[in-house]
């Protein structure tokens, strides 16, 4: 079962504009217009991948009015892309020459 859940998890990751949405998410709480600007992306793409990204809880939304605000998950994703990025500046560097 764990195998499955390693498989979901970097699925979801494996998409590089998912990965892009959770850097501009790290930065600040956005709607789903807002993200599709950063990201220069029809909001159509933008909302399938925040399905995914809400699935697996790489982000959460909140509803202010008639506007659904996503945010990164500040508890595990946060801090797991810092460790990811530490990682990549540290043993990186030399692999991607």
């Amino acid at each position: 079962m764990l195998k499955k859940q390693y498989k979901e998890f970097f699925k979801t990751l494996g998409n590089e504009q998912r990965v892009e949405m959770v850097l501009c998410l790290m930065k600040e709480d956005m709607n789903v217009n807002e993200l599709a600007r950063c990201l220069n992306a029809p909001q159509s793409t933008i909302s399938h991948h925040l399905q995914r990204l809400l699935l697996y809880s790489f982000v959460n939304v909140k509803t202010r009015g008639k506007m659904r605000i996503y945010s990164v998950n500040k508890k595990t994703v946060a801090p797991l892309f810092k460790l990811i990025r530490r990682h990549a500046e540290t043993y990186g560097k030399t692999q991607c020459r």
